[in-house]
């Protein structure tokens, strides 16, 4: 009977200790650009936002013994979630964004085009690796400027015992991505 009640602890115990594989969320955003502010109000219409990603719902893997293993996935759909964020970063920075194309407007074209954070936990330097691609179309009137933002972004994580404790590693890349296109846009 101890015998039994010994390994039914055991294995609750290593149950508790085990890793967590659980849709990674990212929390609202919350509003704190320091970039370049437009002082002109200049009308902004974001046309489209994509995800050309060929899997929408994966953001990375951690690595185990050198090879990927338990992808990080998400339930957020980011092509939404990236037009109503761009949107209000956009407005701190000054711009007028507008619902239609009017006349005098810029217009936005945002294209996801990757999305990848991996952990590696034999590392004991940084161990959380996160990149992105976004591709940016802007037309001025008769001008069209393609832009392209590689925002990358690295730390050091204690052991991962869920992949949710990525969340806030998410958030700063994806915030950081929002402000580049930001302050590059107000310096046009």
């Amino acid at each position: 009977m101890k015998t039994i009640l010994s390994l039914v602890i055991a294995l609750l115990l290593l149950q508790g200790c085990a890793y967590k594989n659980e849709p990674v969320a990212l929390s609202a955003y919350v509003g704190k650009y320091k970039g370049d502010v437009l002082t002109t109000g200049q009308k902004l219409y974001i046309q489209s936002v994509k995800d050309l990603r060929v899997e929408p719902k994966f953001l990375g893997h951690k690595i185990k013994n050198g090879n990927k293993a338990d992808p990080f996935m998400s339930e957020i759909d980011f092509k939404n979630r990236y037009a109503k964020d761009l949107s209000l970063v956009l407005k701190a920075a000054g711009f007028k964004v507008v619902s239609e194309n009017q006349e005098g407007s810029w217009i936005v074209d945002v294209m996801l085009k990757n999305l990848e954070l991996e952990y590696n936990n034999k590392s004991m330097q940084t161990n959380l690796i996160g990149r992105m691609e976004i591709g940016v179309v802007l037309k001025r009137g008769d001008k069209v400027t393609n832009l392209t933002f590689k925002p990358e972004a690295s730390k050091w994580k204690g052991s991962l015992s869920s992949s949710k404790e990525i969340e806030p590693f998410l958030y700063d890349l994806f915030e950081q991505s929002l402000h580049e296109i930001a302050h590059k846009l107000a310096q046009y």
